[in-house]
């Protein structure tokens, strides 16, 4: 069982809050946003970003990866080409991801806990 103290997390990882982010339209501002978030989500789950990024299927691994897409593309509202290019994945592939990502969270309690707890962290709500 995943115990997390979101406290605890978002004080190590308040360094890679950057507060105009949200506002940024450049290539640089989203690869960071994009960053952040795929950040957080690795330091969660204990993954590698590498790992999470790269083209492995373990389950281990697409959680992350899910949940970074789900929120790049629903809270941030990023295109889907931005959002794939970071991943090294095609558009439809990022639009799949998306939606298991949000069947979970409707479906999965469990998972829907800990998507909260990452947006927390993230400080978006």
């Amino acid at each position: 069982m995943h115990i997390c103290n979101c406290e605890q997390m978002r004080a190590k990882m308040s360094y890679w809050i950057y507060p105009g982010l949200r506002k940024s339209g450049d290539m640089m501002g989203i690869s960071r946003r994009i960053d952040e978030i795929s950040i957080v989500c690795c330091n969660y789950f204990n993954q590698d970003i590498d790992d999470v990024r790269g083209k492995s299927r373990c389950g281990n691994l697409i959680i992350p990866r899910q949940i970074s897409i789900w929120i790049a593309t629903a809270k941030f509202r990023m295109k889907l080409k931005d959002v794939g290019r970071y991943f090294n994945r095609d558009h439809s592939t990022i639009i799949n991801s998306r939606q298991k990502a949000y069947d979970h969270i409707r479906f999965d309690r469990e998972y829907k806990r800990k998507v909260s707890e990452i947006l927390e962290l993230l400080t978006i709500n």
